[in-house]
């Protein structure tokens, strides 16, 4: 804080008032020594009123006696006799001990009984001056003195330190709004960095900073016309101690009913509309109003629209377009005088549409002429279009930076054909075709390689497994897009909490010799992979049962996976092993195998049994794309048939359902299969992503040994697409097809097709939708499904997530088509969240089934109109 003081001669006075304007930081040196001077030489004449009483500290010899007072040699100049402070302003009651203000004077007074005598130095009083001044502590301050001659005629000078303190903030009060919260007031105050923290000074610029700060938050809700004014009260407990009370009068809420363009002939209103982000129209549905926060207007907004609009007219070619201030006129207020709805009246100048002239670069030396021009995608002629021509600068940079130059910049320079540039520097309109010449004007920068690489936080994982994800290298050349698919390919371990592209430290190195090398630092945070469950229970699916499982994708930071999973319950039971290493022999080939135990009963079909292992393999072939091989060999048994699958006319009107059920052959049948397959993955995170695709392309061919012969090709296919840095829309289609040949004369009961269930169809009971016997209910599985999962991610806050989600598929025999009339739908929402501790994702799942027509639950009733669940594991 700054002060501008004011020096001024009072009879016997020197003093200094704080007026709250920040300019000066006091007052010129040589007016002060003037003003001293004068009192030195007026002191004789100054009456003794002056002086504050009573004194709240002073440091005073006094003698018992007068005649035993010590005094000073004779022809002394004047000496201080006593230094007091005083606070006469506020009751001689200070709010900070005076031993703090008597550490910052210089002065001493005299100590007779030492004979020590201490001249009178007004440049020394000066400095106290100064120093008391500039604590902040002050908001008024006077010097004064008086004589007091000592008996031999020695003058002794008592000085007086006259303070009045600012005022310190005790209580700060937020009062008048309905709109904001005074959590969310100080959350942006302490964003802002203008917290107002009690028992401090009041300072009038943070106060104003405050006011300003609330406006916003009022405008960017949509408040038009707040006023906002404080009040500095005094309260109890002492002086100087004051309340702070903010009052908020947040003003009508400014609702859009109608946006117009003036101007436009080219683009319609509704296209401009469109391109509006911010101040939107409502819906016609308040509820869609409220989640989308449309139809408030948004004032601060505005920019981002009125950019939004010019870049829509420079993509067409209008180069020169302009946007004007908005006008809004008031249609009517609300009866209660809280909403205030306007129509906004958006001023345009299109102008004329320019083509493309002459593109040509200025500043591209290191890469070849060819190589620069192929990155845009515009021929001369076309018309102008912006987001061409700055897509191709983001090419342009991508290239620079693979090859080392991550310092390349560029920008476009237009120069319109039909304008010339006039001596005093304006332009004048030339009647020629509108035309527009580019250059695209480049600094290219240095080329840079990788000195070092340097990891932090990884307090578990090896330095060695993260390095070989990586697809920059210690010597090579920096390319800048390798990092960013080394900072995905680390996300996708899920190792680490996910890791943005910019926030890898890339520092010049200073060492000597080092020129033009870069040192790179990934600053990682571990994630809890390790999961962990165990306990027991009822459920409707397992009836009661008891598990222990332990998962790990990092086992000991080494990057091994681990699964170990136990399970005993009424209906269900699995025992698994397995264990998966990334880099077998340090080499990229990743190696996987596990053996199983499982018993499931199938509610009202039938109970399967099945032992078996699987071992696969895989190589990248690609950034992001692997091919991988598998081989499993599988015993399954089937037994406890459902009396209804035995119904002579279900068999009679279903001649292969006897293979199906492996009736005739003991129960039971030996599957051994190979399954090539293909996989292209860049999803950014395994548990919750956001962007990203995933494509796995599997063919299983089984009748490589055992006793079942089919093969079964499928193909899923896995968008996440960003919508807000919140949201994200994530998609999936599946399709699957299985045919049994040779011997094998119908698939088996266990490998026929199905959907339902929290993994495809979410509002429908597992396994339930498919072809069906219609006489008895039974599901009897079809040959072939097709899947399509659509949901709409919203982060709400870390690791919660609120999904809408829309599912929909069906299942067919061989030889019937597809049909949308067989279609089962299901639709909700679903509450996502990680548990922290067994790192497990966890949903809650609500859904309503519009098209559940000829559905069956797995105790054989209709399928309900709304389901809720409760379920363990990811979507998709």
């Amino acid at each position: 804080m700054a002060w501008l003081g004011q020096g001024k001669y009072e009879t016997g006075k020197w003093a200094m008032r704080h007026v709250g304007i920040e300019q000066m930081q006091g007052i010129p040196t040589s007016t002060l020594r003037t003003v001293l001077a004068l009192l030195t030489l007026s002191a004789a004449a100054w009456p003794t009123s002056v002086l504050a009483q009573p004194v709240t500290a002073t440091e005073r010899v006094a003698a018992d006696a007068q005649q035993d007072q010590p005094t000073p040699p004779v022809d002394s100049p004047p000496v201080v006799r006593t230094i007091q402070i005083a606070f006469p302003a506020q009751g001689n009651v200070p709010s900070i001990e005076p031993a703090t203000y008597l550490f910052y004077i210089e002065t001493r007074p005299s100590r007779p009984s030492e004979n020590v005598w201490l001249e009178y130095d007004e440049q020394r009083v000066l400095s106290d001056f100064r120093n008391l001044w500039e604590t902040g502590f002050i908001d008024d301050l006077t010097i004064e003195y008086n004589d007091e001659p000592y008996p031999n005629g020695v003058i002794g000078r008592n000085i007086i330190y006259n303070i009045e303190e600012r005022e310190r903030v005790r209580i700060v009060e937020f009062n008048g709004s309905e709109a904001l919260e005074r959590t969310k007031i100080e959350e942006m105050l302490v964003q802002a960095e203008a917290t107002i923290q009690l028992d401090t000074f009041v300072d009038t610029a943070l106060i104003q900073k405050a006011k300003t700060i609330l406006r916003v938050m009022l405008a960017e809700a949509g408040y038009h016309d707040p006023v906002v004014t404080h009040s500095v009260d005094p309260v109890a407990g002492g002086p100087k101690r004051v309340r702070l009370v903010f009052t908020i009068e947040d003003g009508p809420e400014a609702r859009l009913r109608e946006i117009e363009f003036a101007g436009n002939e080219d683009q319609s209103d509704r296209t401009l509309r469109k391109q509006m982000t911010a101040n939107r129209l409502p819906f016609p549905i308040w509820p869609f109003n409220w989640f989308m926060k449309r139809g408030t207007y948004k004032e601060h907004r505005f920019a981002e629209d009125a950019e939004a609009i010019i870049l829509h007219y420079r993509n067409l070619g209008y180069v020169r377009a302009q946007i004007g201030q908005p006008e809004l006129t008031t249609l009517e207020n609300s009866e209660d005088g809280l909403k205030r709805y306007v129509k906004m009246r958006i001023p345009i100048e299109e102008d004329v549409r320019y083509r493309l002239g002459d593109l040509t670069f200025d500043g591209t030396e290191v890469a070849r002429a060819d190589a620069v021009r192929a990155q845009f995608e515009i021929e001369e002629g076309d018309y102008y279009n912006e987001k061409v021509i700055r897509e191709g600068i983001e090419r342009l940079q991508m290239m620079y930076g693979a090859i080392g130059y991550m310092e390349f910049v560029a920008f476009p320079d237009l120069a319109p054909r039909d304008q010339v540039e006039e001596a005093d520097g304006s332009f004048r309109r030339l009647d020629v075709p509108p035309v527009v010449d580019v250059v695209i004007r480049a600094e290219e920068g240095e080329q840079y390689f990788v000195k070092r690489i340097d990891f932090s936080g990884n307090t578990t994982t090896h330095d060695k497994v993260i390095r070989r994800e990586l697809q920059v290298f210690e010597g090579a050349v920096f390319d800048t897009e390798r990092l960013k698919i080394s900072v995905r390919r680390l996300n996708q371990l899920g190792y680490f909490l996910p890791l943005e592209e910019d926030a890898v430290d890339v520092e010049k190195s200073e060492e000597e010799g080092s020129e033009g090398e870069v040192n790179l630092t990934f600053p990682l945070e571990e994630q809890n992979r390790n999961q962990i469950s165990f306990g027991a229970g009822v459920s409707e699916w397992d009836g009661f049962f008891a598990h222990l499982a332990f998962g790990t994708s990092n086992f000991l930071g080494r990057g091994t996976a681990l699964t170990l999973n136990l399970m005993h319950g009424t209906r269900a039971q699995n025992l698994v092993l397995g264990v998966t290493e990334n880099f077998v022999l340090n080499s990229n080939v990743a190696a996987g195998a596990s053996v199983y135990k499982t018993k499931l009963e199938w509610t009202g079909q039938f109970t399967q049994k099945s032992v078996g292992a699987n071992f696969n393999v895989s190589k990248p072939i690609a950034n992001f794309t692997r091919l991988s091989f598998g081989y499993s060999f599988e015993g399954t048994t089937v037994s406890d048939l459902n009396p209804l699958f035995m119904d002579p006319l279900l068999l009679q009107y279903n001649p292969y359902l006897q293979d199906s059920l492996l009736l005739g052959m003991g129960g039971r049948r030996t599957v051994s299969k190979v399954t090539p397959g293909f996989i292209h993955n860049t999803v950014n995170h395994p548990i919750f992503p956001s962007a990203g695709k995933r494509i796995v392309l599997a063919f299983e061919y089984a009748g490589v040994g055992g006793n079942t012969s089919f093969y079964s090709p499928r193909i899923e296919t896995v968008w996440y697409i960003p919508h807000t840095p919140a949201t994200s829309f994530g998609l999936r289609f599946e399709s699957e097809y299985k045919v049994a040949f040779g011997d094998t004369t119908t698939l088996p009961i266990f490998e026929r097709l199905y959907l339902g269930g929290e993994y495809s169809i979410r509002g429908f009971d597992l396994r339930t939708v498919g072809p069906r016997d219609a006489a008895t209910g039974l599901v009897l599985g079809g040959d072939k499904s097709l899947l399509f999962t659509g949901e709409y991610i919203i982060t709400v806050a870390e690791p919660a997530r609120l999904v809408l989600f829309y599912d929909t598929g069906q299942v067919q025999e061989a030889g019937k088509g597809f049909a949308l009339k067989d279609l089962k739908t299901s639709t909700g929402a679903e509450v996502r969240f990680l548990m922290p501790v067994m790192n497990i994702p966890l949903r809650l799942i609500f859904a309503y089934n519009p098209q559940r027509s000829g559905v069956l639950d797995n105790n054989f009733r209709p399928e309900g109109t709304f389901n809720f669940r409760f379920v363990v594991g990811a979507s998709f």
